[in-house]
């Protein structure tokens, strides 16, 4: 069972949105409910943040709770699919928040500030990338992509799908949704005839059936 999967059940289609109180700051029970779960099933803890790039690798999945630092915020609603709930959500400032975290790309030193920071692509692919100061992170929970792997029984393998075939937009968007019940675009088609044979190529219709992963080679 998946992150999504163990909050789904409890109604909510996304983590962070369960893992953060209505006050936008991180229930640290629900918190410490889902790590212990994340660690029962494969994912581990970075202890020292300088260890970052010594044991995370490009594409690995991560997950962070920040620390008091970070000053700016924002609002958003959220929806509870089960009881038909909906509230939003105040965040004054980013401090002592869960992030869902997504796909690891590095860690790079800014010029402007001489500070590092953690880079990581959401899960949904058509987000650019977020980066967050590693001095802003208290917690850092991370899963491989070969053990991920191993938590979901496949039928076959899985069809990997290229991340440059999402980088050029057109009104022909082609989409799956992927383990965690997100909906991703994975390709443009620049016309109808070639949005049609995509659709109905071996290599995507096995991608829907059977599962599917992004490339990051």
């Amino acid at each position: 069972m998946s992150t999504y999967q163990f909050v789904r059940n409890l109604g909510f289609g996304n983590v962070q949105d369960w893992v953060n109180d209505k006050n936008g700051k991180v229930n640290y029970d629900k918190y410490n409910k889902l790590k212990n779960f994340m660690l029962e099933n494969g994912w581990e803890e970075i202890k020292d943040l300088k260890e970052i790039e010594e044991n995370i690798n490009k594409g690995d999945y991560i997950k962070y709770l920040t620390n008091s630092n970070p000053k700016n915020g924002g609002e958003k609603t959220i929806h509870n699919f089960k009881t038909d709930e909906i509230f939003s959500i105040s965040y004054p400032k980013f401090n002592n928040k869960f992030r869902s975290g997504g796909f690891f790309l590095g860690i790079f030193e800014s010029e402007e500030d001489n500070e590092k920071y953690l880079l990581y692509k959401p899960h949904r692919n058509t987000s650019p990338p977020i980066s967050c100061q590693i001095k802003n992170i208290e917690e850092l929970l991370f899963i491989s992509r070969k053990r991920m792997k191993l938590n979901k029984p496949m039928k076959k393998s899985k069809y990997k799908i290229p991340q440059i075939s999402t980088q050029i937009s057109t009104d022909l968007p082609v989409k799956l949704i992927d383990d965690d019940g997100i909906e991703q675009i994975v390709y443009y088609a620049k016309n109808l005839y070639f949005y049609n044979r995509f659709i109905n190529s071996k290599k995507f219709q096995n991608a829907k059936n059977f599962g599917w992963e992004w490339d990051f080679e």
